[in-house]
């Protein structure tokens, strides 16, 4: 099993186990720390509110974690890697968007996970790897409160 895949399931299996989340008063104006993937040369700005933990790793309250991972393509595409993650473990893609950021195409997806949480999740090509950027939620009512922030977040990537 893949390193991301354990990070998912450890994610999930936490949100799981408090379903008691907490809202994303004001997510719509910037964070001021910075999250970084250094093997890819990519960095972004936390959401408002939430709190950086490491480099790669932020929460809002005590149960809304966000990650960043790298991922090899593997000789596939970014489609069908996005895929593969975001349905892992029966979760269910809600919806799926494409953006482009500092250049580069990044496809969104929002996902139910069979625990009843919901995340934001997000990947971007480079070479042969994959960022892979997930925000997972509480519920449907957290991630309604932080989509807005999410997605402003996500459009600060830089890479170098």
């Amino acid at each position: 099993m893949s390193k991301i895949i354990l990070k998912r399931v450890m994610m999930v299996l936490m949100v799981a186990a408090f379903l008691s989340g907490v809202g994303c008063k004001n997510s719509s104006v910037m964070g001021s720390s910075q999250l970084k993937l250094p093997e890819l040369g990519l960095t972004m700005q936390t959401p408002a509110g939430w709190t950086r933990d490491k480099f790669y790793l932020c929460h809002k309250g005590e149960y809304n974690t966000g990650v960043l991972m790298v991922e090899s393509l593997a000789g596939k595409s970014l489609d069908e890697v996005a895929r593969k993650i975001s349905t892992e473990f029966g979760s269910q893609i809600l919806s799926s968007n494409e953006m482009t950021v500092d250049g580069h195409r990044v496809i969104v997806n929002h996902i139910k996970a069979t625990t009843g949480a919901h995340a934001l999740d997000a990947y971007l090509a480079r070479g042969d790897k994959v960022a892979v950027i997930t925000f997972t939620l509480v519920s449907k009512d957290v991630y309604d409160q932080c989509e807005n922030g999410l997605l402003k977040s996500l459009k600060t990537i830089k890479l170098k």
